[in-house]
């Protein structure tokens, strides 16, 4: 038989303990539950033992995923919020990389000098053919397609979609005096300059039919209908496209010049 007095200074040491036990545990539990869901730095991600995966993107905040719950931004203050898997927001983490060209694209535009050269002279001329304008100077690799159409998709459609073009004069209404007719097209343009006067390559690609159409304008007439002392001439716009910069050899967004049919009065 116990004694009485041990059995209740027994139970007095067991509810002692209990905190201290209960404590310990907690931060077992803790602990265990960062392990579960191991950070990793840059885009990859890995498995740890419990089949939690995470991931970080470049500096940003960690993004990780639990075995059963949802993808959490694990702050520094753990009050985290909800976001989008990795797989979900690569699309657009895509959009934030540079494309630049490969060595081999840059000496592809070092031996089209002369044909440059060329170009830019019979431009200055307005008489630079049809061939000359749509010459490609850089050929670009399937992959580089790949990120240029993820990042800059919205320049490219096809002919199908493309609205009609007016007729002659057909832009102004009856009751209007059409005084400089004009001649409308789309065209798949590739060679033009930019605002400050950079030759660039408009990206294209005909084999998928992904291709930027860019409204061009011709003067239908030299002399002004109508009005006297008046000439139709080609005035330059700007239009926003997705090209290739041979000054800084990476495809980006700029505004390229293309010409439109004005009035202008002679002195």
């Amino acid at each position: 038989m116990v004694p009485h007095h041990f059995t209740v200074g027994l139970c007095l040491h067991v509810l002692m303990l209990l905190p201290y036990h209960s404590v310990l545990a907690g931060y077992k539990t803790t602990s265990y539950g960062m392990q579960g869901g191991s950070m990793t730095y840059g885009t990859s991600g890995r498995i740890s033992s419990s089949g939690s995966t995470s991931s970080r993107i470049g500096g940003g905040s960690m993004v990780a995923r639990y075995t059963g719950l949802q993808h959490r931004d694990l702050l520094d203050d753990d009050n985290g919020h909800y976001v989008c898997s990795l797989q979900d927001c690569m699309p657009y983490i895509r959009m934030e990389v540079t494309i630049e060209l490969s060595i081999q694209q840059k000496l592809e535009v070092q031996r089209k000098r002369r044909f440059i050269r060329k170009w830019r002279g019979d431009n200055k001329l307005y008489r630079a053919s049809a061939k000359i304008r749509h010459t490609p100077i850089v050929t670009l690799t399937p992959a580089q397609q790949s990120q240029i159409l993820s990042r800059f998709g919205n320049y490219f459609t096809s002919g199908e979609d493309l609205p009609p073009i007016t007729h002659v004069g057909a832009r102004e209404k009856r009751s209007a005096v059409s005084i400089c007719p004009r001649v409308e097209q789309w065209d798949a343009l590739v060679l033009g300059l930019t605002n400050d006067d950079e030759l660039v390559q408009v990206v294209q690609f005909p084999d998928t039919g992904d291709t930027q159409w860019i409204l061009d304008e011709r003067c239908a007439q030299t002399e002004c209908s109508f009005v006297s002392h008046c000439g139709c001439t080609a005035h330059t716009r700007l239009v926003r496209a997705a090209v290739i910069s041979f000054d800084q050899s990476v495809v980006a967004e700029k505004y390229i010049k293309v010409y439109c049919c004005v009035a202008k009065f002679l002195s």
